[in-house]
């Protein structure tokens, strides 16, 4: 268990749930890391988690539901703002196209990727 592995999966938490990881939580994540499955996998895991599908009803019934509106919540648990327009368009574009399979992939980059005030909000957050 690394500080980064903590630092990621809290970050993972935070973005998908708005919230901080309970301790057992946290705990199963990091032993995931631990046994070598990726970030990126775990974040896959993340959204087909019943949290995570109760949470957004994008990830639960993709071909119903408004890929805006969960791109939004997404940057908003993360940042606290709304999407930018560019980012918004990619993403919102990437999912109608891709399909909900690209979800983990949208919340793994934003995560990795966040920088200047985005990155100092996530980490706040964290």
């Amino acid at each position: 268990m690394t500080t980064a592995d903590i630092n990621s999966i809290t970050q993972l938490y935070v973005t998908y749930l708005n919230r901080a990881p309970d301790p057992s939580g946290l705990n199963y994540w990091l032993g995931q890391a631990n046994q070598g499955i990726s970030l990126e996998t775990i974040a896959a895991d993340f959204g087909e988690t019943q949290e995570a599908k109760n949470k957004y009803s994008y990830l639960a019934f993709p071909n119903t539901s408004d890929p805006t509106a969960f791109v939004n919540l997404i940057y908003l648990n993360a940042f606290g703002q709304n999407a930018e327009q560019a980012g918004l368009d990619y993403w919102v574009n990437q999912l109608q196209t891709q399909g909900s399979s690209i979800a983990p992939t949208f919340i793994f980059t934003l995560t990795q990727s966040a920088l200047n005030d985005d990155k100092i909000a996530l980490q706040n957050k964290v």
